[in-house]
């Protein structure tokens, strides 16, 4: 069960990347993400048992200047204790999750292609067409 500090670290950093406020970026060749603030960095990390996402655990890491490892706080760390209306490992998945949109800019990616297919004309075949009676 974390501490007061823990706790309050969590919820602050959860907000902020739902807000889109944490320049989070993705780290090569792991299923992690990394935001790198004044004199430390934090690194959301995603483990799992298969590739289709079965049991995947969640932690942050905290990091000095000089990348040693000087926190980690994991799913099972927090594990049912609550941070705001959700239990720590959910807010732990959530800002993997939330990292993971910013840093491979999925939001943009998505706006180009929702563009890319309204702009689609219909096929020669559909255009004119009546629409299906179901007989």
């Amino acid at each position: 069960m974390g501490d007061s500090k823990h706790l309050r670290f969590v919820e602050e950093l959860h907000r902020k990347t739902l807000e889109g406020r944490i320049p989070w970026e993705a780290m090569a060749g792991e299923d992690a993400f990394r935001a790198a603030f004044a004199r430390y960095a934090v690194t959301t990390h995603r483990w799992q048992e298969s590739q289709q996402g079965q049991n995947a655990w969640y932690s942050l890491r905290i990091q000095d200047e000089s990348g040693a490892v000087i926190e980690e706080i994991s799913d099972a760390y927090l594990g049912d204790v609550s941070i705001g209306d959700l239990r720590g490992r959910d807010v732990l998945r959530q800002i993997f999750e939330g990292a993971r949109r910013r840093a491979l800019d999925v939001d943009e990616a998505l706006d180009t292609l929702l563009e890319a297919l309204q702009g689609l004309a219909p096929p020669p075949s559909a255009q004119g067409a009546l629409p299906a009676t179901g007989q």
